[in-house]
């Protein structure tokens, strides 16, 4: 993506600009988000903004396209994101070297806020409420608060809104737990106690910087040290990438059908160039920009990428694993009713299949089960001596949705579990990471590692998936019957 601070901005006329008009906006908008503006030469970055500025309309208003035909909705989107990326180089100028704004620049910029903050944030289009909190973090990035303490009364609308905004994350509570200090963010709704919300929360304290962590950096690891000035954000997932072990410490590269697990920090410039030197030492790694998620919502992130093949073994369950962990098990198939995978625990005879199992070595049942959907499908395949005919395999999708059932266990029993499971390793020999649940455990099933031959499964396999989701989970039984045909 290129930087749009050192581009000249092209002011379009006619219906016939709307889509390069648009094209424009958005690009500005996302070089924005990108936090391109900070690193960005002061000079450059200063001809930029006098350069918007000039071409505000009697209203103060900005826009990339000067036609009064278009429809509001449109135009108003164009408008406001662009005002909004250039209020946050505006601002990250007059922050860090305010020699370059003139008098005439200022009064400019200030009307331009006036007008693009008069009635809030606004947004058209989906995922409003993720880009509102996108624009914040952004705003933050450039200063927001130091230009409040300082210059309260530079633009008093833009104030009163920001200064809103702030008290709603510094009022908000932050829960203590083993898993650190939780952020629950009153206002925002429970899906955004995510890490976007601690992302504005962490760019209003001066760390903008979101980083993907997952091997000695992270907590309890060797280098955490250099974590001292970051903030801690919480579990996250990346998929599409794979981690390898590497020695004494991993490495991750794009892989599709895999995932790595991580955390997620936010830093100040500072801390990221002192890991960039660190990473430089191993000459293994580049910086790039990626989008990881838990179970709130996605972010977008720096990860430290492997430079070339890494090799290795594969690290399916995170760097440093250890048995005693609890992990959810996401069952899908005849493990979803409760009774026959307590057969998997504790041992003993399943009347379903009439095979007898023999247990994991911690017999303690799961401590928490709910129903859930994940990303994925699930289809029959393979046959099986026990049931009679093929059984339930989960395969990756990131358009289709598969039901599952998750259970809170031990690592260990995860390990159990899958040595019990029908032609080891063949069938079940994968273990895959599905994401993070809202406790931030991450959320693993079992699946084989080729695609499986399509198997029609019996009706006594059938029966005990339609006991699990009409009588444990409550789906009605015509759902019930819909999902089952779509799995055949």
């Amino acid at each position: 993506m290129k930087n749009m601070f050192t581009q000249p901005l092209t002011i379009y006329r006619g219906e016939a600009s709307i889509s390069p008009a648009w094209r424009e906006a958005d690009e500005l908008r996302m070089s924005a988000f990108a936090g391109d503006y900070r690193r960005t030469e002061p000079d450059v970055l200063a001809g930029f903004v006098r350069d918007a500025l000039s071409t505000l309309d009697r209203e103060n208003r900005f826009s990339l396209l000067r036609d009064v035909t278009m429809p509001f909705e449109a135009r108003a989107d164009m408008m406001w994101q662009a005002a909004y990326a250039i209020t946050a180089a505006g601002i990250w100028l007059m922050n860090q070297a305010p020699e370059r704004m003139d008098a005439g620049m200022r009064k400019a910029l200030s009307a331009m806020m006036s007008e693009a903050f008069a009635h809030g944030i606004l947004i058209h289009g989906h995922d409003d409420e993720g880009r509102r909190l996108k624009i914040l973090t952004t705003l933050g990035a450039a200063g927001v608060q130091r230009l409040i303490a300082e210059e309260p009364s530079f633009c008093p609308v833009f104030t009163e809104l920001m200064t809103r905004e702030m008290k709603v994350l510094e009022n908000a509570a932050w829960e203590e737990n083993p898993e650190g200090r939780r952020f629950c963010a009153e206002g925002f709704g429970r899906e955004l106690q995510n890490m976007t919300v601690r992302h504005v929360h962490a760019a209003w304290h001066g760390r903008p910087n979101a980083v993907f962590t997952y091997g000695t950096l992270m907590r309890g690891q060797s280098a955490e040290h250099l974590m001292e000035n970051a903030e801690w954000g919480g579990h996250a997932c990346l998929h599409g990438y794979a981690m390898t072990d590497l020695g004494s410490f991993p490495g991750i590269g794009e892989n599709a059908s895999e995932t790595a697990l991580g955390e997620v920090w936010f830093m100040d410039d500072d801390t990221l160039a002192q890991l960039d030197r660190h990473k430089e030492e191993y000459s293994l790694y580049i910086r790039r920009q990626v989008q990881v998620e838990n179970s709130y919502g996605r972010l977008d992130a720096y990860a430290y990428i492997c430079n070339g093949t890494s090799g290795g073994r594969l690290l399916r369950e995170g760097w440093h694993a250890r048995e005693d962990d609890d992990v959810w098990y996401a069952a899908y198939g005849s493990n979803m009713c409760a009774e026959r995978f307590a057969c998997y625990i504790q041992g003993g005879f399943c009347k379903d299949n009439g095979r007898h199992y023999a247990g994991c070595s911690d017999k303690t049942l799961w401590t928490g089960t709910y129903f859930t959907e994940v990303r994925g499908s699930v289809c029959f395949g393979n046959h099986s001596s026990s049931w009679g005919g093929g059984v339930a395999f989960y395969r990756d999708s990131p358009c289709g949705k598969a039901i599952v059932r998750l259970y809170r266990i031990k690592r260990s029993q995860l390990h159990g579990i899958q040595e019990q499971e029908g032609n080891f390793p063949k069938w079940y020999g994968r273990i895959a990471c599905l994401g993070i649940g809202t406790d931030g455990l991450p959320i693993f099933t079992l699946t084989c590692e080729c695609e499986p031959e399509r198997v029609k499964p019996t009706e006594a396999y059938l029966n005990v998936l339609r006991r699990a989701l009409e009588e444990e989970c409550g789906m009605e039984k015509k759902m019930v019957e819909r999902y089952l045909r779509q799995m055949k």
